[in-house]
Order: structure tokens, then sequence, then C-alpha cells
């Protein structure tokens, strides 16, 4: 029986930039920023020395039993004519949260469309799908909205209602709860959600990440099969919010009991505490002999939880996952010295030793380098770029396989028969199959270096299949 604390992380008013912050951090950018991050102490001791990850390339997790409810959706659909299908496509605009560092460069709105209308022109070339023209329709979302014209509720009314599209693509937040189980629209996107959302959508959602809960689930099973449990005291530090935060650190605290490898402290933090109180967790976690803490929040807590744990002489060993995109690096950068040697596991790709980006991430580059009169990407830097490569490719096949009359239980079908499909970027390979609508199966090590401010691969991937 792990022992639990609550306590507060005084950051939680930057936590509505968490999901735009996890879609940056999957295409591999950098922020620069500021929040939370306070001068380090020096220590590194032994961790940033730690061996990679051999997990003998493979873990069997068991899965989860699953069966296809596409029979409950509609077999009608609008947004279809006998020569075109209309597309809603999200934009994500950055330009509210310039000001906070986020305004990174190959990530405009202006390129992003670019990317889209590139590949949609190459498919309408060719005749389209099936015979039927991509007709995208357009919307910037801008993350700070929570109202008006460039929220997400807004854009999926838009998109659902007014414009009457067939299916929403693209950088979309809240498109799974909205566009696919209120509307009954297919959605691919990159942004995992609860497994209950795509429960209730009935495979609607489609997404490049595994769901929330598989996420942690995943990340407790590397943990111990990887061997960062055996001999550890394991601690774990989320967030008392009753939804994204808190119910896939359960899973991952569920997961780690049945494997034997309990956690002695889950500490959750609640909106409602103080500094004093997080210090006081912290010193019940060194009193309990935590040597390995599990961060399973998003950036601000977990800057915060760095700065005031070496404020207090604490330095275990950090674990982290793609929970709060904490194993994506860039968000991290302003952390103190402690983090060195943290572990990761991570969905997305890492380019191979001496390589600037894999070759899946290039071939996206280069076509739309070649295709657009939009600005060029140079050769290893981040962009926005090979996100739509994925959705878009996920989103053409399963269209095409979705048949002469395309609905959503059609499209549904159609992306459960997908099954593993080659050559996506940004994303380790997975599997789509009977109400399984969250693509990867695989986790790449990765371990932190302060000397770059950054995660460097750790390992091979992990097969978790």
């Amino acid at each position: 029986m792990s022992k639990q604390f609550q306590v507060m992380a005084p950051a939680r008013a930057y936590g509505v930039l968490v999901g735009v912050a996890g879609m940056i951090l999957a295409i591999g950018l950098a922020l620069p920023l500021t929040l939370a991050s306070r001068p380090s102490v020096d220590i590194v001791g032994d961790r940033a020395n730690n061996g990679p990850i051999d997990a003998q390339g493979s873990i069997d997790t068991g899965g989860t039993a699953t069966v296809s409810t596409a029979d409950q959706l509609p077999d009608t659909s609008q947004g279809v004519t006998d020569t075109a299908i209309k597309v809603g496509v999200v934009l994500l605009d950055l330009t509210s949260v310039e000001p906070l560092g986020m305004g990174v460069p190959n990530f405009t709105t202006e390129i992003q469309q670019a990317a889209f209308e590139s590949l949609f022109d190459a498919v309408n070339a060719e005749g389209g799908v099936n015979g039927r023209q991509i007709e995208a329709v357009y919307e910037s979302r801008d993350p700070l909205a929570t109202t008006g014209p460039h929220s997400d509720k807004a854009i999926c009314l838009r998109f659902a209602e007014d414009e009457q599209v067939f299916a929403v693509i693209g950088f979309t937040y809240e498109a799974g709860s909205c566009a696919a189980v209120q509307h009954q629209l297919p959605v691919v996107t990159q942004k995992a959600a609860l497994e209950q959302v795509y429960e209730d959508s009935h495979g609607l959602l489609v997404t490049t990440d595994p769901s929330l809960e598989r996420t942690a689930r995943n990340w407790a099973e590397v943990v111990v099969e990887s061997g960062l449990a055996e001999g550890h005291a394991l601690g774990m530090v989320s967030v008392a919010d009753g939804g994204e935060v808190q119910l896939p650190a359960h899973a991952a605290a569920e997961e780690l009991e049945r494997l034997g490898h309990p956690l002695t402290v889950m500490a959750e933090l609640d909106q409602d505490g103080s500094v004093p109180e997080a210090i006081a967790m912290i010193q019940d976690m060194k009193s309990e002999g935590i040597d390995s803490v599990m961060l399973a929040v998003d950036f601000a807590y977990a800057l915060r939880f760095i700065a005031l744990a070496e404020d207090q002489r604490y330095f275990p060993q950090y674990l982290t996952s793609d929970l709060g995109a904490l194993a994506r690096g860039g968000l991290l950068v302003n952390a103190g010295k402690s983090l060195d040697g943290a572990i990761g596991f991570s969905s997305n790709t890492k380019p191979a030793a001496g390589e600037a980006e894999t070759p899946e991430n290039r071939a996206c580059r280069e076509s739309y380098n070649e295709t657009t009169d939009a600005p060029d990407i140079p050769e290893g830097e981040g962009n926005a770029v090979v996100v739509v490569c994925a959705v878009v490719d996920i989103f053409l096949q399963a269209l095409a396989g979705a048949g002469e009359e395309p609905s959503p239980r059609s499209f549904v079908e159609s992306v459960e028969d997908l099954g593993t499909v080659d050559g996506l970027p940004v994303v380790l390979p997975g599997v789509f199959g009977p109400g399984k609508t969250d693509y990867s199966d695989g986790l790449q090590p990765v371990i932190w270096s302060s000397d770059c401010a950054c995660y460097e691969p750790n390992g091979d991937p992990i097969d978790l299949r």
C-alpha cells in the first residue's frame, strides 16, 4: 500500500499550455521557456553515467482485450458529395503564447496550411480518394482561448454544424470529445486522450499517440522490465485534477502494483495547498527513502518540484514519460542540474547517432520543400510539417478504405483494418486494430543531459505489442 499525500504546486496557472506544448515537443522543438525556473545547485552524482536501457527489444504488456463498436455508428454521413469530401483542418496559431516563449520557428499557420495543401493537392491531382476531391476548410486555433471563434469548442461547432464537414484533422485538442463523441465525426490528430473518450467515440478518435492511460501503463511496464524499479523505493508526483493528469497516474500506479513493485508514495498535488506543504511532502519522500521519483505531471509542476527538491537537498533519480510531454525534453530546458541522468520513455522517434533526422521525417520535409512556396525547412530543425504528414497519411489511407460511400462507421472499420502504417514520421511503429485507434506501440528510452539541456537516445526502441 503506497502512502499518499495531497499538496499543491503553485504553477497550475500554466496548465492550459500543456496540450500545445506536447504537440510542439512531439516534433522535437526545444522551447525557451523561463517558467518556474531558478538557478540550480551543482550536483550530478553518477546518474548521468547510467548504461543504456536494455529491455531485450520487446516487452509483452499483455495488452487490453478490445472489441470494435463501429457498428454503433451511423452508416450515413455529411460532407460527402459525388465529387468531393469536405474536411475541417485545425491549424495551431502560437501568436498568443509567443510572450511565454512558445513562438517557435517552422510552426507558423502559413507553414502548416502549406503542408496540408501540398498533400491534398497531390492526392487530388491523382483523381482524389475513390473519385472524390479533398475539399479542405481551414481554421486557426488559439491555445489560450477557451471561448470565442478561435477556441476548440467554437471551431468544432463551425466544422460540425455550419460547414458540415465529414471529418476533422490537424492540431486539435478537444475534438475527441466534441467532434468525435458529440457530433460523430472522424477525428485524426496526434494528441492522445483518456481511454473513455476513445470508447465513447466508438473509434472515431484516431491518434498517433497512445491513450493517456496506456501511455502510463506502458511506462510502468518498461520501468519494471528494464530493472529501474528493482531495489529502489518508487515515488510518484501527480495532480489531483480528477482527469487527464490523475487518471493516467493512477493507471501507472496500479500497473506497478500488479507487477510487484508498488509505489511507496503517491504524492498528488492539490491546487488548494501551499509551497510549505509541498516542501513537507518532499521531506516525507526523503524520510520514506524514496530514491526514484516518477514525474506524472505537466512541465510547470515538474520544474517547481525539481527546484523545491534541490532547495531541500533532495536529489532522486527522476523518471519521465510522455505524460505531460516530459520525455520529449524541450519544456525542461530550465530544469536544475539534479535532472541530469533522468531516464525517460517516449513514443516519439529519435534520429540515429550522427543523423540530424529520421528517414521518415527527412522524406516528409524534403517533399514539403519541393512542393510548396512557403519557407523551406532546414535539415534537422523541428517543424510542424512532419506531424501534418503523419496525420494526413493515416486519414487518407483510412478514407480510401472506407469505400465508395464513406461514413463514420466505414471510416472506423477502415482504420481498424490498417494494421501497421509504414513510413510514418514522428511516431514509433504501432498497430491499429478492432477497438484500438490509438496507434503507437513503442517506446524510445532517452536520458537527460544538462550539457545540451536535452534528451539523448539511451538504448534501442522497445516494442510493446
